[in-house]
């Protein structure tokens, strides 16, 4: 079976797993709304709502209360000898055994697609931030206009974090780009901190999509984490309900879904409103489990 030679770019891309309290730094020199407290750091993900910044980070219990006064609600991921407590739950995308991942686990088909990728891009780590700064919106707009996964942002919104993810040197975060010509047809963000990867935004140009850019942008991701110090886990992307093909293309790339149990503290008032005005907001906070 001929597989990928992809030895170049692995010798020539790093991938290091950041320390938790660097990651907080990082995060919060974006424009991140962190809070420490406890020695845990907290991301407000939405106002008055906070979670772990590392949000597969297990905590016990009694660590997940909210981090400030006036605060709504707060969730985090449970330590596996009180999963038992769980009353909520989030749903991802995960590659599992990741150590002994291997291009022969892929069907036929899913391998043929990457091996034309290969064939007709260029994968590599984009370090020149002009890259994006210069072709990265035209491809945002090209995914979203297609996928409808988020509002397309105007172009000055684009502009203000699109470098968010660039490599400054310390190789915990990155991007990945697929090329023809020098010119930018998509792009993966990624990050690690601890013992886990996230893979953050991938975005790809409708006129891209017969080249399997993003077969190749996902295969060289898990290569990348699979060798990188220190890393068990993946986190490749929220689940959401009404995304079957996304579940589809995931599943044929190798991953599978995980629910990972969470615990919730909600104030009654706030958990009120939010399941009689907007439903699906509190069912995607709490993972449908909650009572």
């Amino acid at each position: 079976m001929k597989t990928i030679d992809i030895e170049p770019i692995l010798s020539s891309i790093k991938l290091v797993p950041a320390s938790i309290t660097d990651f907080a730094i990082w995060k919060a020199s974006q424009g991140h709304h962190i809070v420490e407290k406890n020695n845990l750091y907290w991301h407000e993900a939405f106002k008055g709502f906070y979670q772990p910044i590392h949000i597969l980070q297990e905590l016990h219990q009694s660590q997940i209360h909210s981090p400030k006064m006036m605060a709504w609600g707060v969730r985090g991921a449970l330590n596996k000898s009180e999963q038992f407590l769980a009353n909520g739950a989030i749903e991802y995308y995960t590659l599992e055994n990741l150590n002994s991942f291997d291009f022969s686990m892929f069907s036929q088909k899913r391998r043929e697609n990457i091996r034309k990728c290969f064939r007709r891009v260029e994968i590599k780590e984009i370090k020149d931030e002009n890259i994006l700064l210069e072709q990265g919106y035209d491809i945002v707009r090209s995914s979203l206009e297609r996928t409808h996964h988020a509002s397309i942002p105007t172009k000055d919104k684009y502009l203000e974090n699109c470098t968010a993810y660039v490599n400054k040197g310390d190789n915990s975060h990155m991007v990945l780009g697929a090329f023809e010509d020098n010119k930018l047809l998509a792009f993966l963000e990624l990050s690690a901190v601890e013992d886990t990867v996230y893979l953050v935004t991938m975005m790809i140009a409708s006129d891209a999509l017969k080249h399997g850019v993003s077969s190749g942008l996902f295969y060289t991701s898990f290569e990348l984490s699979k060798y990188a110090p220190g890393i068990k886990r993946m986190f490749a992307g929220g689940r959401t309900s009404g995304h079957e093909a996304l579940d589809v293309f995931k599943q044929s790339m190798g991953m599978t879904i995980v629910k990972e149990p969470f615990w919730s503290d909600i104030k009654p008032s706030a958990k009120f409103v939010l399941k009689h005005k907007y439903p699906q907001k509190y069912n995607r906070l709490i993972g449908g489990l909650a009572a």
